[in-house]
Formats: C-alpha cells, structure tokens, sequence
C-alpha cells in the first residue's frame, strides 16, 4: 500500500516520538525535559513545532520535523519577537521521497505573523541551504575567533589610547596608530578586580541583571533581550551546561557582563557564551574583553573562542580590529584563528517590515546558538 504525507502542529504528547526521530537523525539523545527546556519554556512562549507523518493503513510514522525557537529581540525600547530556526530534520528513508521545502513554505504561511523576523545560526549545510530557497538573505557571515588571555594587558592600552583621542567605533580604530615603543601593561592580579564571578545559581538571584538591561538596551540596536528572564532561560537554568557569570566593574563603571563556559575536555580552554558591554562600542568592548581575558588567565584559561557576525556596531569592530595594519597589535593577528565563511541567514517577515526591521546590523553572540555542549 502506497504511503501518503500529512502535517500538523505539534500536540501535547509528541515530545517521545520526536526525540526518537531526533536520535535516528544526529545520534544524541535528548531526555524531555531538556525537550521542554528547549521548545516549551522560553520567555518569548511555546515554539512552532511542525511535523510531517507518512500514513499507510493504519499506521503513522513521524518522518519530517520543522521548529522555530521564539527568540525575544530589542530595538532600544523596542520589544520584538524572532523566530529561530531549530531542528529542521526529515527522516534518511524520506529524503528522496518527500518535497521538503513544500512543506516549510505552509508551515512558514501559519506562524509567519507571529514573528517580527525569522533566522538560523550554525547546523548542518543542507538545512541551511534550504533557507535560501525559502527567501533568506544571506548577507552576514560568521566571525569565530580564537585569542589567547595572555593579550589582556595589551587590549588595556588599546581602549585607553580610544579613550584618550575620544574615539567610540570604527572610526577610531581606523585611525589609531601605537607608537613602537610603548609596551603594554603588565598583567597582574590586580587587573581582575573589580570583576565578580557568579555560578548559575548566584546569577540568577543578582540584583545586577535587574537593572542592567533596563538600564543599557537604549544604548543598542537590534539585539537578543538579555532581560533577567531570558538570561535565566538560556543559561542560569540550561540543563546542558554550567556556565561562570562574569559582571565586570572596575572602578564603579560597569563595563558590562560575560557568560563563561569552560570546556570539558581541555579545562585551560573556555568559551565566551555571550559578551555584553554597557554600549556597543570598541571602547567598551575593549575594556570589557580586557577584564574578561584577564579573569581567565588567572584562572589558569589559555585561551578563549568567541562568535559573532562581521556587522556594524557589534564585535565584529573588534574582530576587525586585531587586522588593523598599522598598529603595533598586529602580531595578534597571527594568534587570531578566524575559520571558514558561515553565513546567518535572515528573512524580515511582513510583520516586521511594518515596523521597518532591517536585516543587517544585528549584535549577536552565541546567545542566539541551541544551548547545547
């Protein structure tokens, strides 16, 4: 008897069979309550679950699946909606058997309206391409960066000589010239202080994230909402991973905050998670990363990777920054480890072109990454 293809929206009680059809598809297992962490918790609501059967008699197989992580984004003052999407997956025996695309484009019909803009981050090529066939753009690309903790001190003087000639962005950097003999600071465990390290536990219960992003979302573009509540979800209650909050405050100038995830196979090895400072600048973004790469070094980390997009105004300036020709930092240019081109595909919705959302020149970390190991 010939098979035949339906869909629907997820229900309760389908969480088992799409773990299993997420085991056969990427070999992890996944327990359901990190499925409800996942695809049922988030601040932003319950995800858009989509799911493809094939029928045959009277039997009903999940063959395909299709997600979208609703992803709470700012514009200043702004509170938006994202959809990320997570899990496209369709069964090996059915790949040759189904239209895949044809499927996501009425899912997309369905909750298209609920979101301002819909993206991807980083999963397997074939997923990815199918975005372009669905009307992503694919006009920013992936910056991952690998930078030893030993550069702390030199990153001090850098943000100190933006401050001294009043540059705030690009600008700066591009005209910034090191004089030959000036040496950087020496690192000393002085330089940590004024940074308090929080475990999950003690972050969620600091009195800082209440007032932090209030305070700060103003000073940024579009952005992930780092709201206590979304912090909360994506990391302090993450049941993949512990992480290390860094609240970096050196002097009373609270140059902002870092999510720390040290690796579990090479402990003198850490990721940075997310990486806020009180402005989007490369001042800020100096200091703060000086302060960060400092905590780590004395806590005996080598180095640090970090991800982020080559846009304006976020941290692919400081990317940028450590290829800067003219400066005496170039030698950290032969440090740096940028790997090959990944594009973040992005699609502004209807919904969000009224409220005239560009594609371009978002600020995102890793926040916007699954969570997992």
């Amino acid at each position: 008897m010939s098979e035949k293809f339906r869909y629907r929206r997820y229900r309760n009680g389908d969480a088992d069979k799409i773990n299993r059809l997420y085991k056969q598809v990427t070999g992890r297992e996944r327990s359901l309550s990190e499925f409800d962490w996942q695809w049922r918790e988030a601040p932003g609501g319950p995800a858009e679950i989509w799911l493809i059967e094939a029928v045959s008699g009277g039997d009903c197989r999940l063959v395909g699946h299709h997600g979208v992580m609703p992803v709470r984004f700012s514009r200043g003052a702004e509170d938006l909606l994202f959809g990320k999407t997570e899990n496209t997956m369709v069964h090996a025996d059915y790949r040759r058997k189904i239209l895949y695309p044809r499927f996501e484009r009425r899912f997309a019909r369905e909750y298209e309206p609920r979101f301002d803009a819909l993206f991807s981050t980083i999963g397997p090529a074939a997923a990815i391409r199918q975005r372009q066939a669905l009307g992503y753009r694919f006009d920013t690309k992936w910056v991952r960066v690998r930078i030893p903790t030993s550069i702390g001190g030199e990153l001090r003087s850098l943000w100190r000589r933006l401050i001294a000639r009043g540059g705030s962005g690009e600008l700066a950097v591009a005209s910034l010239r090191v004089d030959p003999c000036d040496e950087p600071a020496a690192p000393t465990a002085a330089s940590v202080q004024g940074i308090r390290a929080l475990t999950d536990k003690e972050a969620q219960a600091d009195p800082f994230f209440v007032r932090f992003w209030p305070q700060r979302r103003n000073h940024y573009g579009l952005t992930p909402s780092r709201c206590r509540a979304d912090l909360n979800w994506r990391f302090w209650s993450n049941p993949h991973s512990a992480f290390t909050t860094l609240i970096a405050d050196e002097n009373g100038d609270e140059p902002g905050y870092a999510v720390i995830r040290r690796n579990p196979v090479n402990p003198r090895a850490a990721n940075i998670d997310d990486f806020v400072p009180v402005a989007p600048t490369a001042v800020h973004m100096a200091k703060l990363l000086h302060a960060v790469l400092e905590w780590l070094r004395v806590n005996r980390v080598d180095w640090a990777d970090f991800s982020t997009t080559q846009e304006a105004g976020d941290l692919g300036v400081l990317a940028r920054l450590f290829r800067c020709r003219d400066m005496r930092l170039r030698r950290l240019r032969s440090l740096v480890r940028t790997e090959a081109e990944i594009f973040m595909p992005r699609r502004v919705t209807p919904t969000g072109d009224a409220k005239n959302l560009d594609g371009c020149d978002w600020y995102v970390t890793p926040f916007v990454f699954e969570g997992r190991r």
